[in-house]
């Protein structure tokens, strides 16, 4: 019993420890170059027309595929398109991307993007 007071006594004080220490940064850490608060830019910022297209599989790749791209944050909607090779472009089906946006507070000319899935 005595053991199980210790360890969540342990526990509650490193937790804490973390909230003030997270407190004094101001909530923001900086992973990617600590202790630097300086904001950075990209060479290939986001924009209306998509990039970055990757195409992989979500199942058998025999018979899957998924298609993901990125745009800036003001594109609000995506859609594909596709149909088998051999099919007549009439038999074509499209379908509306599902969007994930990233937020990225310390990238200065591109903090918000958006993918599609």
């Amino acid at each position: 019993m005595k053991r199980k007071i210790i360890l969540s006594l342990a526990g509650l004080l490193v937790l804490t420890t973390a909230f003030f220490i997270f407190q004094a940064l101001e909530g923001t850490l900086y992973f990617w170059n600590p202790g630097s608060e300086t904001s950075r830019t990209t060479e290939y910022p986001s924009a209306m027309q998509p990039d970055q297209v990757c195409l992989t599989w979500t199942g058998d790749p025999r018979t899957t595929q998924t298609i993901q791209w990125r745009t800036a944050a003001s594109v609000r909607d995506g859609w594909v398109e596709y149909r088998e090779r051999s099919a007549p472009e009439k038999d074509a089906v499209t379908r509306e991307a599902v969007l994930t946006s990233i937020e990225d507070e310390m990238l200065e000319n591109d903090p918000v993007i958006h993918r599609y899935t």
